[in-house]
């Protein structure tokens, strides 16, 4: 299966909230100024993580990853929040084509044969969404970036900035009226650009073509792992029958955010993740000679991973932190 690339913001769930707020004075302002005229952070950034899903909208942009080279990935995006409902195509030099359909919690994938892999979604977290932005203003400091138009849209900038050193950092432009993220940069944790998200076109209409979302038939292929969570590492552990434990180390600010078990012939394994508001660290495990890809689990590029075996089990533990806290926590793992 090829490896789509991944959207640089959140896409955290939750129903719309709140008024738009009203738009930013025709001159720019000067930075200091923003402080006092851009909106509160709070409320805007939870605008900002649920625009997605409350807007129907086409999107044509760029996409700049240093995990494929750094080279330009054309994307464009249909999406009905309302129905959640959501296709994806991504255009590389050199590379097939990929054409995602997501349909609430099924997803196809187009493979470069033509056929389409199917694969049933899950809810990521067991933390709540009020939860989620508790941690990101715990661990992360929110500062204005300024004001810049992108794609033809008045967007307000954010900072967002780790409080312990070593974690990821993000800028984000928001389309000031709608609070869709037209602009994302992704920082790892040892202060390297990452990637770039960037739209260039976008369309905010009353509906989209149904047939942009229809359910591909034909050469539909299944892809055969049964997937149950998120739980609890205790409900995990009964799962799959073998040890769910938290590693004895877990960076300062991480909270566990739930267990997903995986199941593919005789292969089980069971995927772990933790997070501080903004980045996540996710550990697989499975048994020696498991079958089971790691990317199985919840797909998600992280900057850093490192995988081994230990006691007859293989491990692959990925995030955006640095590879000397990765390590760290993989040698606390038990």
């Amino acid at each position: 299966m090829s490896r789509s690339p991944r959207l640089s913001w959140l896409a955290l769930l939750l129903a719309a909230v709140g008024a738009a707020y009203a738009a930013p004075p025709e001159a720019p302002p000067s930075i200091a100024a923003l402080t006092v005229c851009q909106p509160v952070t709070a409320d805007l950034l939870t605008k900002a993580f649920t625009a997605h899903d409350t807007i129907i909208y086409y999107a044509q942009g760029e996409i700049r990853d240093s995990a494929n080279g750094g080279g330009p990935t054309t994307v464009r995006i249909y999406r009905n929040g309302r129905q959640d409902l959501t296709r994806r195509e991504y255009y590389a030099p050199g590379q097939p084509d990929v054409v995602i359909i997501e349909r609430g919690r099924e997803r196809w994938q187009k493979q470069p044969d033509g056929s389409w892999l199917h694969e049933n979604l899950l809810p990521q977290m067991l933390i709540g969404f009020a939860q989620r932005l508790d941690l990101l203003t715990a661990n992360y400091a929110i500062e204005p970036a300024g004001e810049r138009t992108i794609a033809g849209r008045q967007c307000w900038g954010y900072n967002i900035l780790p409080k312990a050193s070593g974690n990821p950092s993000r800028l984000m432009f928001i389309d000031a009226e709608t609070h869709l993220p037209l602009r994302t940069e992704n920082v790892n944790g040892l202060g390297d650009l990452v990637s770039v998200t960037n739209y260039s076109e976008v369309r905010y209409v009353d509906s989209l073509d149904a047939d942009l979302f229809r359910a591909p038939s034909g050469n539909v292929e299944d892809d055969g792992i049964e997937r149950e969570g998120p739980m609890s590492k205790v409900d995990a552990e009964a799962q799959t029958g073998f040890a769910v434990r938290e590693p004895d180390y877990v960076p300062d600010g991480y909270r566990f955010a739930g267990a997903l078990t995986l199941r593919q012939g005789r292969s089980v394994a069971v995927h772990m993740q933790w997070f501080d508001g903004l980045s996540i660290i996710s550990l697989f495990k499975q048994r020696s000679g498991g079958t089971l890809p790691s990317g199985s689990g919840w797909t998600r590029h992280h900057a850093n991973s490192v995988s081994w075996t230990s006691d007859g089990f293989s491990y692959q533990l990925m995030g955006d932190i640095i590879p000397a806290e990765l390590s760290r926590m993989r040698d606390s793992v038990r």
